[in-house]
């Protein structure tokens, strides 16, 4: 029932992942021009990457029996449907993290991916995961522990990118 459900969630995640890909391009070109045009387009980007994605979980939703039985015929749905849901369970907080990743990336502001990344994950993720596999033996906590450090590393890259960054004519010297 995990692969099934690691397999969904895969097929799932590749239509916010296209969003945040198409939203690091044009942020990019916005911010070359101007970081006062990127920051403006920002909520746009961020609305249409969130309409995308509930589309994705809605048509995922609609076709979940479907692809239940393509991969795993013999499984119990119910087990599916229920590790599927804790794979979801941190998935605003994975929202704004990659989304807000994409635009510390388009600012080349890698110190912030790195530390805030590393750092949650072997002071929170790891620990907690750890932690949830030990006290409940249950997959669903295991997975659902996600949010923890998703929720922590969303807020650093949300913080970080409505921090200025250098001007346009900083960035074409270099």
């Amino acid at each position: 029932a995990a692969a099934v459900a690691t397999r969904i969630y895969m097929i799932f995640c590749r239509v916010p992942q296209a969003c945040f890909a198409s939203s690091f391009v044009l942020y990019s070109y916005a911010y070359g021009r101007s970081p006062q045009e990127a920051t403006s387009i920002l909520p746009r980007l961020t609305k249409y990457s969130a309409v995308a994605t509930v589309a994705a979980l809605i048509a995922t939703a609609a076709v979940l029996p479907w692809l239940d039985t393509m991969f795993g015929a013999e499984i119990d749905r119910g087990l599916v449907i229920w590790l599927l849901v804790a794979y979801l369970v941190p998935l605003p907080a994975y929202f704004y993290e990659q989304l807000y990743a994409q635009v510390l990336v388009a600012k080349e502001n890698s110190r912030v991916l790195f530390v805030a990344s590393t750092v949650t994950t072997f002071l929170f993720t790891i620990p907690l995961a750890w932690w949830v596999t030990a006290q409940f033996a249950d997959p669903f906590w295991s997975l659902a522990s996600r949010w923890l450090g998703a929720t922590i590393i969303a807020i650093v890259f949300v913080a970080a990118a409505r921090q200025p960054g250098p001007n346009v004519g900083e960035l074409r010297s270099v």
